[in-house]
């Protein structure tokens, strides 16, 4: 993008100029309006699954979080499908359904990336490099730690996780 403005970037790129840039970050609703996050999110994909061609970037965070996970999952798919099959697009798409890291053996041209986290003696320590691969876990708790959540929300988070992931339908009290 910023070559594309004329800005001076430092690094060997090759990059092909795009027709439009969409994005989608952030989260937040229209309550004047009577809209949910989830349904201004929707709103802005179907704009862009519309209004993308094959030579626009993509860019979307965090696709389906605003519903249930299953929901959340199922669109997700979808959406990347159709622009992977039908839009052709450059897309960076983030997300935390580990789910959809398959699509990489189904789709010719899904790549996994992910933001390293090396774990520690000490902690996590982010270092902000994207690698290739899918990573290894989720570190939520950890940047919850980090972010100063009480301790006691810290332990009673570690003990539902633990029980989700043994049991995912585990009804816990």
């Amino acid at each position: 993008i910023m070559a594309q403005m004329g800005c001076f970037v430092p690094a060997n790129l090759r990059f092909q100029p795009v027709d439009r840039v969409l994005i989608r970050i952030g989260a937040s609703d229209s309550m004047l309006n009577h809209q949910s996050t989830f349904m201004v999110e929707m709103e802005d994909i179907a704009y862009m699954l519309y209004h993308a061609t094959e030579n626009s970037l993509v860019i979307i965070d965090e696709l389906g979080r605003g519903t249930s996970t299953h929901d959340g999952i199922s669109i997700a798919h979808a959406v990347i499908e159709h622009l992977h099959n039908n839009v052709k697009a450059k897309t960076l798409c983030s997300t935390h359904f580990h789910e959809l890291s398959a699509l990489d053996q189904t789709l010719s041209r899904v790549k996994n990336i992910h933001a390293e986290a090396i774990e520690t003696a000490e902690g996590v320590k982010l270092t902000y490099r994207i690698v290739q691969g899918i990573g290894s876990k989720s570190f939520g708790i950890n940047v919850a730690t980090l972010a100063g959540l009480p301790e006691s929300v810290i332990q009673r988070s570690q003990t539902l996780m633990n029980m989700y992931e043994n049991d995912p339908k585990n009804n816990v009290s």
